[in-house]
């Protein structure tokens, strides 16, 4: 219908004096026609346009253990706080002695100490809670001796430490093993270093392992 239209106009415009006289309606009727042939292609276009598909979403089940990774807030582990197992004051000239005559780098930060669990929660209620489920398991154990009659080195080439330990570390071994299982989270005393848990004291820091064991060739005969 449009373009039976069209065609009439075009044949009415042909005979008008008009059309005759100036040949801008030509253009302008050519342009006034291709507009409504676009106009009508785009309703048609419309009308012929097939409904928005639908998005189709699918979800893959999520296994309860990688939800509690990643809800669970990380431990908070800081290295100026440990469980420790300190010698009675009776006990300290000797290893303090040895601690100066070393120049020991921590002598001033820390006192003789064995680390049971190292490093451990911060001050306030983080360490309150983890204290809570320790003692109990400390004061399972029945007070017990120790002889510091083995030195050992450990490092690298930039780092060397000496100590001083126990030849039957028996005892200290059970007591750490069970303060660990009350608190898994401190668990760097077994796992650094893939040994499992080495009891020592430290005497001593040192530039590199090489010196370390120097210091050590030195101290033994005493």
């Amino acid at each position: 219908l449009l373009l039976r239209r069209l065609r009439a106009a075009a044949a009415a415009a042909a005979q008008s004096p008009l059309h005759r006289s100036s040949m801008l309606a030509r253009p302008l009727a050519f342009a006034s026609g291709l507009f409504m042939l676009l106009l009508l292609a785009r309703r048609v276009a419309g009308w012929r346009r097939p409904p928005p598909a639908r998005l189709q979403c699918t979800a893959e089940p999520v296994s309860p253990s990688a939800v509690s990774v990643a809800t669970t807030p990380k431990v908070e582990k800081v290295h100026h706080s440990a469980v420790a197992l300190v010698p009675p004051d009776a006990c300290w000239p000797p290893i303090q002695e040895a601690r100066y005559d070393l120049r020991d780098r921590g002598v001033y930060r820390w006192p003789p100490h064995i680390n049971l669990l190292y490093p451990f929660a911060p001050p306030g209620q983080p360490m309150a809670a983890a204290l809570m489920r320790l003692a109990p398991m400390a004061a399972a154990f029945e007070p017990f001796e120790l002889a510091l009659d083995t030195l050992g080195t450990f490092g690298g080439r930039h780092r060397g430490v000496l100590w001083v330990g126990p030849s039957d570390s028996s005892r200290l071994v059970a007591l750490q093993s069970a303060l660990q299982a009350a608190a898994p989270e401190y668990n760097d005393q077994q796992r650094v270093g893939g040994g499992g848990f080495v009891p020592h004291m430290t005497l001593s820091h040192f530039d590199s392992l090489q010196e370390a064991e120097t210091a050590r060739s030195q101290l033994a005969p005493h």
